[in-house]
């Protein structure tokens, strides 16, 4: 098996390096030359497409890992009596030492963890908790530089893919999006399920995002409003920034859009404002419990990062796992005023943006592209649904039986996703249309 790739020393001594690039002696080229870094041709793969052609694409980001087209395997070890405490107290979200195997990566004394509140709200007798590796929790590693990866266990989700379907509808507009791929999981040779590997938004994501990492990241917690100065539902994950300044800066800064333009990205904002709005998605800024989602500061201005949407597409929370729903009247939201259990003034960024008539209009042009979207779903979906399909019938862990999972992509189905997905499109096109 690889072990850990060396490449993050290189690439970081390649950094250091390059101050020499202003004395003219050395370009950065030249020094990633030195370095075996720069003159290496892109790492390929061959694959068969969708119409069984063979094709020569190039791997992505961490040596391919969230490349499309594949279900991984993660296999991870840990102390039997680690496990046992894990199992018992899986809200303290405590890490534990543990080997990992990533797809054929072998991990050593990393950091393994139960992550998620949704996690915990189980079945009778499941165990199946969404979980959380760090790589670098007891060491200085990574996977092919990915510090962590989350393993999300599809709670209430029987169709398995609507976090990998919102990412994709993120990336459609160009929003900073977590890469994702689904994932074979067993701890200490038990099978644990078919679960979504999504990037954590940490250190790797930054670089990869916005090309470094040394602004500060803030994480809303539940109950994150923007209301006044009251940043105590955040969370510094990394950066200079703990009084949380420019956090502050923009909050007192929303009433006036020429100076919240000079600190946040608006454009940011309203395309996470638009996915929330189009998939109705009741877990977010936008919805009741005000939550999932980051802001980035980057040279004084902020930009949004969208987090969590396994409860999207109408999804009906207030049912147990195993008692799945739609909520049908979602499907009629109206994207003019796109919140959901909360007033305009109780979401006041968002509230006060697109009372501006150029930023809305910038919205609509979201919307409009996210309806195009959901009306190419039905086929777009049919590949994905194809990959998982098998692995979700083996899955002995599932919180639903794989007959629910099939109905999920019947769109004549009232209380299914995908007939969620035809009506949504249909209501907002008459929306836009009226409009």
């Amino acid at each position: 098996m690889k072990k850990n790739s060396v490449v993050n020393y290189k690439k970081a001594l390649a950094t250091a390096l390059c101050v020499l690039c202003a004395s003219s002696l050395f370009s950065c080229g030249d020094i990633e030359k030195q370095l075996g870094m720069a003159t290496q041709p892109p790492e390929t793969q061959v694959v068969t497409d969708a119409q069984g052609d063979t094709v020569i694409v190039e791997k992505g980001p961490y040596d391919g890992l969230f490349d499309s087209g594949k279900v991984i395997n993660i296999n991870i070890t840990m102390a039997p009596t680690d496990r046992t405490a894990m199992l018992a107290s899986p809200e303290t979200e405590e890490y534990y030492n543990a080997d990992v195997t990533v797809d054929g990566v072998e991990c050593k004394n990393v950091g393994f963890r139960t992550r998620g509140n949704v996690s915990y709200v189980s079945t009778t007798e499941g165990d199946r908790f969404s979980y959380k590796i760090n790589f670098g929790k007891y060491t200085d590693g990574t996977l092919n530089g990915l510090d962590e990866l989350c393993l999300n266990n599809m709670a209430y989700d029987p169709s398995y893919i609507r976090e990998y379907l919102t990412y994709t509808a993120l990336e459609e507009l160009g929003a900073p999006s977590p890469l994702s791929t689904f994932a074979n999981v067993t701890v200490n040779g038990e099978f644990a399920g078919l679960y979504l590997a999504v990037e954590s938004v940490d250190d790797s994501f930054l670089n990869r995002i916005y090309g470094n990492s040394d602004g500060t990241l803030y994480k809303a917690g539940r109950g994150s409003t923007l209301i006044g100065a009251d940043t105590a539902t955040f969370e510094v994950k990394n950066g200079d920034d703990v009084s949380m300044s420019q956090l502050r800066k923009m909050v007192s800064a929303m009433s006036d859009m020429t100076q919240l333009a000079s600190c946040l990205d608006i454009s940011g904002v309203l395309k996470y404002t638009a996915v929330n709005a189009v998939i109705a998605n009741e877990d977010s800024y936008l919805g009741e419990k005000a939550r999932n989602y980051y802001f980035y500061s980057q040279n004084g201005k902020l930009s949004m990062i969208p987090w969590d949407f396994n409860l999207a597409f109408g999804t009906d929370t207030s049912h147990r796992k195993d008692e799945y729903a739609i909520k049908t009247e979602l499907v009629n939201a109206d994207f003019k005023n796109p919140y959901f259990g909360a007033l305009p003034e109780e979401r006041p960024l968002v509230a006060n943006i697109l009372a501006n008539e150029d930023y809305f209009a910038e919205y609509k042009q979201y919307v409009e592209k996210l309806t195009e979207f959901l009306e190419k779903l039905p086929e777009k979906v049919q590949p994905v649904k194809e990959l998982i399909a098998s692995h979700v019938k083996n899955d002995a862990k599932a919180f639903y039986a794989y007959e629910l999972f099939e109905n999920e992509f019947n769109a004549s189905a009232e209380n299914s996703m995908m007939g969620f997905v035809k009506k949504r499109a249909e209501a907002l096109r008459t929306q836009l249309e009226g409009n």
